[in-house]
């Protein structure tokens, strides 16, 4: 036994429900801000400033895009206090809408419906605007004052309400749909009584606990409660829509906890995380890292739980409040979201990434009037701002509640690359942390290695690269005589990827390990690496 080539080390991506000894060579144990895509395991997403300063001076819980067309990039920010604000090339204007403003933590939801933007803060009326508006936001017309809903989603002509509160009587059962509405406009009522209007409402008696949120799939709109999810189809009058049961087992975890992607959804249940095409559910996480998402969600908090997609990396994060004490903001100090397990869906793999108290997401551009006056200056991979001339490219907009022990204000990122990024915006530095990955108690017995012998790791040689040449990145060589040992960690050795080749060991063991570190700041990719290995022992 000499040397052991190891190629596409981001083929398996992370793996923590199974005994690491189980595991091929390519899988990873642990790992944190690290991206495992076509082969390559390389630094994730960064976040970038929305602008440079612009920080929010109240609490946010939503945050939205509001835009008519491609490209204007109309962010407009909800606060637990009911007030709203819209960021439009550089220029921050108050949005809410008129009457009394009710001040909670509980997430809104947005839709748009025919041109038309709604927004739905809980507890309070439904407010919209035309799509590509400057102006504030308007209450909706035909709605009771004294009615409110958890969820407003569109679906077909309709907007449906779920989780309905009327006239103080709390129905968590109900769905609720308005009249038809016609292109530019509002729907003009939500009467039920009158015969020539198609708003209708109905009770699913058979569900437990209340209703969680509601996404189209296809032609059918798919309502999801804390266990159970059901269909809705489209049917024409005199009922308009008909029910059933879809899955009585899963359901959702909080609001804005599932995405629509090529025909499926993808849902943060609240034992599982699965995709599903309307008939049959797959999970994507039992086997992989469901227990370690489930180990570390606190579930008094389940409620900040949201999910986003970024099409462009083909990932898909499930964003959750962790109590692990290895966060880079740790959950006593935050308000939302301060991890994410985020799943590609184009490459079958797994990582885990933290997060700076997210609340919300939304996909949206960036006017280029607001990147060319807030960052003139620009080095971003040897890039020019001729290079992005005519391009507007769409990126994740994450809305951060801030961390008040280190005094970090609330504010929204962009995530982006660090290098090749689409955006010219600030990174911020702040919540730039550390990426790591490690695999552990490798007995190497898949390459023709006994369990009883001892192991040397002289040298490793990675296939790694960087844009940088003075990006400089750790490895460790760890061992352990038995799997009830914990792994004793050698030396670890820094090197330069521009100049250096190996890093050389004696690291003696029946098990070995492996941990890659890229510190704060820099950006490298790694494809393979090779191991020396010798066999010096049986006893």
């Amino acid at each position: 036994m000499t040397n052991i080539p190891i190629r596409g080390v981001g083929d398996v991506g992370l793996v923590t429900d199974l005994e690491p000894q189980d595991l091929p060579l390519k899988a990873w144990t642990n790992c944190r801000n690290v991206r495992f895509s076509d082969g390559i395991l390389s630094r994730f997403s960064i976040f970038k400033q929305i602008k440079a300063g612009y920080t929010y001076a109240k609490t946010p819980s939503g945050v939205y895009d509001s835009s008519s067309e491609y490209g204007e990039g109309r962010i407009v920010t909800v606060f637990t206090d009911g007030s709203i604000e819209e960021l439009f090339n550089g220029t921050v204007t108050d949005v809410t809408n008129t009457g009394t403003l009710i001040t909670t933590s509980l997430k809104p939801t947005d839709c748009f419906l025919g041109g038309v933007h709604y927004i739905n803060k809980p507890l309070s009326t439904p407010v919209y605007r035309q799509s590509g508006s400057s102006g504030a936001y308007v209450e909706i017309p035909g709605w009771s004052a004294d009615d409110t809903c958890s969820s407003l989603r569109s679906f077909k002509d309709f907007l449906i309400a779920l989780n309905v509160t009327k006239s103080g009587t709390h129905y968590p059962g109900m769905v609720k749909w308005s009249d038809a509405t016609q292109a530019g406009a509002p729907p003009s009522n939500w009467d039920t009584v009158n015969t020539a209007s198609l708003a209708g409402e109905n009770v699913i008696n058979s569900l437990k606990g209340g209703l969680i949120d509601g996404l189209p799939l296809g032609d059918s709109f798919i309502v999801y409660g804390e266990q159970q999810a059901y269909r809705m189809d489209y049917i024409n009058t005199p009922f308009i829509f008909s029910t059933e049961t879809l899955f009585s087992d899963v359901g959702m975890i909080a609001k804005n906890c599932a995405v629509g992607v090529n025909g499926k959804h993808y849902v943060f249940g609240s034992n599982d995380i699965y995709v599903h095409d309307g008939m049959q559910k797959q999970s994507i996480a039992n086997g992989r890292v469901i227990k370690q998402v489930f180990g570390e969600i606190d579930f008094g908090k389940r409620n900040r739980c949201i999910v986003l997609h970024d099409d462009y990396h083909h990932e898909i994060y499930f964003c959750y409040p962790s109590v692990d004490d290895g966060a880079a903001w740790p959950l006593a100090q935050v308000d939302g979201c301060n991890r994410a397990a985020v799943f590609n869906y184009k490459f079958n793999t797994w990582t885990v990434i933290d997060l700076p108290s997210i609340v919300s997401s939304v996909n949206t551009t960036i006017s280029s009037t607001m990147s060319w006056d807030t960052s003139p200056n620009w080095d971003n991979g040897g890039q020019t701002w001729a290079s992005l001339e005519g391009q507007k490219p769409r990126n994740i907009l994450v809305c951060g509640t801030g961390n008040s022990t280190l005094g970090k204000a609330a504010q929204s990122y962009f995530m982006d690359d660090i290098y090749n990024g689409r955006l010219g915006n600030p990174v911020d530095y702040d919540v730039f942390w550390d990426a790591y990955a490690e695999t552990v108690y490798k007995d190497l017995d898949d390459i023709g290695a006994e369990l009883i012998g001892r192991k040397m790791i002289r040298r490793i040689v990675p296939q790694i690269k960087t844009p940088d040449p003075t990006t400089t990145i750790t490895f460790t060589v760890g061992q352990a005589e038995t799997l009830s040992q914990d792994i004793l960690w050698g030396r670890g050795l820094t090197m330069t990827p521009w100049t250096d080749l190996k890093y050389d060991t004696r690291i003696t063991g029946r098990y070995i390990a492996l941990r890659m570190n890229i510190p704060s700041g820099s950006y490298a990719e790694m494809s393979g690496y090779d191991a020396d290995v010798v066999a010096i022992s049986r006893r």
